[in-house]
Protein backbone atom coordinates (compact mmCIF):
# COMPACT_ATOMS: atom_id res chain seq x y z
CA UNK A 1 0.00 0.00 0.00
CA UNK A 2 3.00 2.38 0.74
CA UNK A 3 3.83 2.14 -2.87
CA UNK A 4 0.66 3.16 -4.18
CA UNK A 5 -0.03 5.86 -1.97
CA UNK A 6 3.37 7.06 -3.06
CA UNK A 7 2.44 6.69 -6.68
CA UNK A 8 -0.42 9.17 -6.03
CA UNK A 9 1.72 11.36 -4.31
CA UNK A 10 4.18 11.27 -7.58
CA UNK A 11 1.81 12.08 -9.73
CA UNK A 12 0.48 15.18 -8.06
CA UNK A 13 3.77 16.50 -7.25
CA UNK A 14 5.75 15.93 -10.43
CA UNK A 15 2.26 18.29 -12.16
CA UNK A 16 2.28 20.19 -9.73
CA UNK A 17 6.12 21.31 -9.86
CA UNK A 18 6.04 21.78 -13.80
CA UNK A 19 2.93 24.08 -13.54
CA UNK A 20 4.90 25.56 -11.12
CA UNK A 21 7.98 26.07 -12.70
CA UNK A 22 6.17 26.82 -16.10
CA UNK A 23 4.58 29.81 -14.41
CA UNK A 24 7.32 30.55 -12.65
CA UNK A 25 9.75 32.66 -11.62
CA UNK A 26 11.79 28.98 -11.09
CA UNK A 27 14.34 30.80 -8.79
CA UNK A 28 11.22 31.27 -6.26
CA UNK A 29 9.21 28.52 -6.76
CA UNK A 30 11.65 25.57 -7.19
CA UNK A 31 13.18 26.54 -4.33
CA UNK A 32 9.82 27.14 -1.72
CA UNK A 33 8.93 23.33 -3.31
CA UNK A 34 11.96 22.29 -1.67
CA UNK A 35 11.28 23.73 1.74
CA UNK A 36 7.52 22.06 2.14
CA UNK A 37 8.96 19.13 0.85
CA UNK A 38 12.05 18.73 3.64
CA UNK A 39 9.94 20.53 6.44
CA UNK A 40 6.91 18.05 6.82
CA UNK A 41 9.22 14.96 6.63
CA UNK A 42 11.08 16.28 9.45
CA UNK A 43 8.20 16.97 11.66
CA UNK A 44 6.57 13.61 10.73
CA UNK A 45 9.93 12.13 12.03
CA UNK A 46 10.59 14.16 15.07
CA UNK A 47 6.65 13.63 16.11
CA UNK A 48 7.21 9.95 15.52
CA UNK A 49 9.84 9.67 18.27
CA UNK A 50 13.23 10.28 15.76
CA UNK A 51 15.83 11.50 17.43
CA UNK A 52 18.38 13.34 16.23
CA UNK A 53 21.81 14.96 17.54
CA UNK A 54 22.67 18.37 18.88
CA UNK A 55 24.65 18.48 15.37
CA UNK A 56 22.20 16.84 13.51
CA UNK A 57 19.12 19.50 14.65
CA UNK A 58 21.95 22.60 13.61
CA UNK A 59 22.53 21.11 9.88
CA UNK A 60 18.99 20.54 9.48
CA UNK A 61 18.04 24.42 10.68
CA UNK A 62 21.02 25.54 8.52
CA UNK A 63 20.33 23.16 5.48
CA UNK A 64 16.92 25.11 5.43
CA UNK A 65 18.43 28.43 5.55
CA UNK A 66 20.63 27.28 3.08
CA UNK A 67 17.79 26.29 0.44
CA UNK A 68 16.24 30.05 1.06
CA UNK A 69 19.43 31.87 0.31
CA UNK A 70 20.08 29.35 -2.47
CA UNK A 71 16.73 30.18 -3.99
CA UNK A 72 17.04 34.06 -2.97
CA UNK A 73 18.30 36.50 -6.07
CA UNK A 74 18.60 40.28 -5.21
CA UNK A 75 17.62 42.80 -7.64
CA UNK A 76 14.61 45.59 -7.97
CA UNK A 77 13.36 43.81 -10.85
CA UNK A 78 12.37 40.40 -8.94
CA UNK A 79 9.29 38.60 -9.90
CA UNK A 80 7.09 37.19 -7.27
CA UNK A 81 5.30 33.91 -8.34
CA UNK A 82 1.19 34.49 -8.79
CA UNK A 83 -0.83 33.19 -6.33
CA UNK A 84 -1.50 29.80 -8.99
CA UNK A 85 2.40 29.57 -9.25
CA UNK A 86 2.67 29.84 -5.01
CA UNK A 87 -0.25 27.25 -4.75
CA UNK A 88 1.27 25.10 -7.14
CA UNK A 89 4.62 25.11 -5.69
CA UNK A 90 2.98 23.91 -2.31
CA UNK A 91 1.32 21.44 -3.75
CA UNK A 92 4.72 20.04 -5.39
CA UNK A 93 6.17 20.01 -1.86
CA UNK A 94 3.44 18.27 0.05
CA UNK A 95 3.61 16.26 -2.94
CA UNK A 96 7.13 15.05 -2.50
CA UNK A 97 6.80 15.02 1.24
CA UNK A 98 3.98 12.18 0.81
CA UNK A 99 6.74 10.24 -1.61
CA UNK A 100 9.30 10.53 1.31
CA UNK A 101 7.49 9.56 4.17
CA UNK A 102 5.43 6.57 2.35
CA UNK A 103 9.06 5.11 0.91
CA UNK A 104 10.46 5.53 4.34
CA UNK A 105 7.38 3.59 5.68
CA UNK A 106 8.56 0.47 3.43
CA UNK A 107 10.52 -2.12 5.43
CA UNK A 108 13.90 -2.95 4.22
CA UNK A 109 13.44 -6.39 3.40
CA UNK A 110 11.00 -5.49 0.60
CA UNK A 111 13.99 -3.86 -1.23
CA UNK A 112 12.37 -1.75 -4.64
CA UNK A 113 8.93 -3.17 -4.88
CA UNK A 114 7.71 -0.27 -3.31
CA UNK A 115 9.60 1.89 -5.72
CA UNK A 116 7.94 -0.24 -8.57
CA UNK A 117 4.77 -0.08 -7.28
CA UNK A 118 4.88 3.85 -7.31
CA UNK A 119 6.19 4.28 -10.83
CA UNK A 120 3.81 2.29 -11.74
CA UNK A 121 0.79 3.98 -10.37
CA UNK A 122 2.60 7.16 -11.30
CA UNK A 123 3.21 6.52 -14.64
CA UNK A 124 -0.67 5.42 -14.85
CA UNK A 125 -1.91 8.66 -13.26
CA UNK A 126 0.18 10.42 -15.56
CA UNK A 127 -0.91 9.03 -18.60
CA UNK A 128 -4.69 9.57 -17.78
CA UNK A 129 -3.98 13.51 -17.36
CA UNK A 130 -2.25 13.39 -21.27
CA UNK A 131 -5.32 12.01 -22.06
CA UNK A 132 -7.88 14.16 -20.79
CA UNK A 133 -5.29 16.98 -22.26
CA UNK A 134 -5.27 15.64 -25.27
CA UNK A 135 -9.44 15.65 -25.29
CA UNK A 136 -9.30 19.10 -24.44
CA UNK A 137 -7.05 20.45 -26.76
CA UNK A 138 -6.47 20.17 -30.42
CA UNK A 139 -5.14 16.54 -31.76
CA UNK A 140 -2.24 17.88 -34.12
CA UNK A 141 -0.38 20.14 -31.80
CA UNK A 142 -0.63 17.65 -29.19
CA UNK A 143 0.99 15.17 -30.73
CA UNK A 144 3.80 17.26 -32.74
CA UNK A 145 4.59 17.99 -29.04
CA UNK A 146 4.75 14.30 -28.37
CA UNK A 147 7.01 13.01 -31.20
CA UNK A 148 9.68 15.92 -30.45
CA UNK A 149 12.46 13.36 -30.47
CA UNK A 150 14.95 16.25 -29.00
CA UNK A 151 12.27 16.70 -26.28
CA UNK A 152 11.26 12.80 -25.54
CA UNK A 153 15.16 12.81 -25.11
CA UNK A 154 15.11 15.81 -22.68
CA UNK A 155 12.86 13.53 -20.62
CA UNK A 156 14.36 10.38 -21.06
CA UNK A 157 17.42 11.74 -19.52
CA UNK A 158 14.90 13.58 -16.77
CA UNK A 159 13.08 10.62 -16.14
CA UNK A 160 16.34 8.27 -15.42
CA UNK A 161 17.63 11.17 -13.17
CA UNK A 162 14.31 10.72 -11.23
CA UNK A 163 14.67 6.95 -11.18
CA UNK A 164 17.98 7.29 -9.71
CA UNK A 165 17.28 9.52 -6.93
CA UNK A 166 14.34 7.67 -5.52
CA UNK A 167 16.59 4.70 -5.22
CA UNK A 168 19.54 6.47 -3.45
CA UNK A 169 16.64 8.34 -1.44
CA UNK A 170 15.14 4.84 -0.53
CA UNK A 171 18.87 3.47 0.46
CA UNK A 172 19.36 6.83 2.52
CA UNK A 173 16.19 6.05 4.87
CA UNK A 174 16.86 2.76 5.48
CA UNK A 175 20.22 3.72 6.39
CA UNK A 176 19.51 6.62 8.13
CA UNK A 177 16.82 9.12 9.55
CA UNK A 178 13.83 10.05 7.24
CA UNK A 179 14.56 14.36 8.44
CA UNK A 180 18.20 13.79 7.20
CA UNK A 181 17.30 12.50 4.03
CA UNK A 182 14.58 14.89 3.43
CA UNK A 183 16.66 17.90 3.77
CA UNK A 184 19.79 16.54 2.23
CA UNK A 185 17.14 15.85 -0.40
CA UNK A 186 15.95 19.57 -0.22
CA UNK A 187 19.82 20.88 -1.63
CA UNK A 188 18.71 19.71 -5.08
CA UNK A 189 18.95 23.95 -6.20
CA UNK A 190 22.27 24.10 -4.97
CA UNK A 191 23.15 21.37 -7.87
CA UNK A 192 20.87 23.52 -10.68
CA UNK A 193 22.74 26.33 -10.03
CA UNK A 194 26.03 24.61 -10.19
CA UNK A 195 25.48 23.02 -13.28
CA UNK A 196 24.09 26.37 -14.82
CA UNK A 197 27.21 28.53 -14.05
CA UNK A 198 29.68 25.52 -15.00
CA UNK A 199 27.29 24.93 -18.50
CA UNK A 200 25.36 28.14 -19.15
CA UNK A 201 27.88 30.39 -17.41
CA UNK A 202 25.26 32.18 -15.10
CA UNK A 203 26.45 34.12 -12.49
CA UNK A 204 26.19 33.08 -8.76
CA UNK A 205 24.33 35.84 -6.62
CA UNK A 206 26.07 36.87 -3.87
CA UNK A 207 23.46 35.53 -1.61
CA UNK A 208 23.23 32.39 -3.23
CA UNK A 209 27.08 31.57 -2.87
CA UNK A 210 26.62 31.77 0.99
CA UNK A 211 23.53 29.24 0.37
CA UNK A 212 26.04 27.18 -1.23
CA UNK A 213 28.60 27.40 1.78
CA UNK A 214 26.46 27.06 4.09
CA UNK A 215 25.05 23.72 2.60
CA UNK A 216 28.60 22.61 2.48
CA UNK A 217 28.63 23.48 6.17
CA UNK A 218 25.76 21.83 7.45
CA UNK A 219 26.77 18.58 5.19
CA UNK A 220 30.15 19.01 7.07
CA UNK A 221 27.82 19.18 10.43
CA UNK A 222 25.96 15.85 9.84
CA UNK A 223 29.63 13.79 8.95
CA UNK A 224 30.79 15.23 12.19
CA UNK A 225 27.57 14.10 14.23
Amino acid sequence: QAGIYAGICSAIAISCLYAALALGPISIVSPLTAVVSAVIPVIFDVVAGQELSSFAVVAVILILIAVVLVGFVPGDKVQLPSLPAFVYSIGAGLGFSGIFVFLDSTGSDSGLAALVVMRVVGLVLLIAGLLVLWLRQPAKPFIESLTDWKLAGLVILAGMGDVLGNVTFLIATRSGALAIAAVLTALYPVGTILLARVFLKERIALSQGAGIVLALGACALLAAG
